[in-house]
């Protein structure tokens, strides 16, 4: 199981924007060998603008896409679905409270350096987990952090590779 942050990468229009990086996903793909993708099913909320809705459909093609024209078997998953098998409330805090329950070893990646939190890593875990249920897998060794630039992450207890 490998769980990492979205490769993005920076454009400029009329200001700095930044999108899903569709060669990095593919890398990831070729590289990786997954024997399965499980992706959130969700579509944009109705507070979304016209252009952060259009990126994120175009975010949740890219990795669709890409994992169909590789051929690697996909499942997408409703959020009440893999929210009530691992037992995740609705509320972000406490979806990030319920991984960092799950996965000790990575619970100060779900922190921002700020105080805030990173929900969306926290759901990820979450949802990868909830695939290697549905499989009928137990990862069978230690789920390892990974790194985003110029991020420092404590290594002291965790087992296994920094990715």
């Amino acid at each position: 199981m490998c769980v990492a942050d979205m490769p993005l990468f920076e454009f400029y229009t009329t200001r700095t924007r930044k999108k899903v990086d569709p060669y990095a996903i593919a890398r990831w793909y070729t590289t990786l060998y997954p024997t399965h993708v499980y992706l959130e099913d969700v579509a944009s909320s109705k507070q979304q603008g016209v252009v952060s809705a259009f990126s994120f459909g175009e975010g949740k093609g890219i990795l669709y896409g890409s994992a169909v024209a590789l051929g690697i078997p996909l499942t997408l998953v409703k959020p009440n679905d893999w929210k009530k098998q691992m037992r995740c409330p609705a509320d972000k805090r406490a979806t990030v409270q319920r991984a960092s329950q799950l996965f000790p070893a990575l619970s100060q990646l779900f922190k921002g350096p700020r105080g805030g939190i990173f929900d969306g890593r926290a759901e990820a875990c979450l949802i990868a987990l909830f695939g290697a249920m549905e499989l009928g897998c137990v990862p069978a060794t230690a789920i390892t952090p990974w790194v985003t630039e110029g991020e420092e992450v404590d290594t002291t207890g965790i087992s296994g590779v920094l990715r």
